[in-house]
């Protein structure tokens, strides 16, 4: 490779060799005033800071875990009912329904009742956050946050998973969305 450029440059004539070496000795000096001139800039970015401004994260309180681990009043028996019919766990956390209705960042579901004492179908109110998983029938494919909103449809049974105590509640954060039937 050396060789076929030295014969080409032997090949010039006086004035194209003077031409070539003023080129290169121009395209060098170019190359030399560019790196004078970018050291300086990079050293900047280097030591330039970036502020950065501070999340805030507001810490869960123990009377907020204890609020969502309390169960709500609605459905609840007297003792003497409560012992004729048995009584449900202290804890619920999943229940089924039908949609009645899709919102902007809820949706309006006719409970099947397994998260109220009494068993009584309710409407409930299950709120969307932005770490609401929903899934496809078979968990084929999942929408995280309002996203998921997108994906439901009036008179679609679910099945819900709620990021909370549910038992005897009718508005609640929804964890998980699974769609059984659309």
């Amino acid at each position: 490779m050396c060789n076929f450029f030295k014969q080409k440059i032997q090949s010039l004539n006086k004035n194209q060799r003077n031409f070539f070496t003023a080129s290169l000795i121009f395209i060098h000096i170019l190359v030399i005033i560019y790196i004078v001139i970018s050291i300086p800039y990079f050293r900047k970015i280097k030591t330039c800071e970036i502020p950065v401004k501070p999340i805030l994260v507001k810490p869960i309180t123990e009377e907020e875990i204890l609020e969502q681990a309390e169960a709500g009043k609605v459905g609840e028996l007297s003792e003497e009912e409560a012992k004729e019919k048995g009584t449900l766990p202290s804890s619920i956390f999943n229940t089924e329904g039908k949609i009645l209705q899709i919102r902007a960042d809820s949706i309006l579901v006719d409970g099947d009742g397994a998260n109220f004492e009494d068993r009584q179908s309710r409407n409930l109110i299950v709120l969307f956050t932005n770490s609401t998983s929903t899934f496809e029938p078979f968990q084929k494919t999942q929408y995280i946050g309002l996203e998921g909103l997108k994906h439901l449809k009036p008179d679609m049974v679910i099945s819900i998973s709620g990021a909370e105590n549910i038992r005897g509640k009718i508005e609640f954060k929804a964890n998980t969305i699974n769609i059984i039937t659309k």
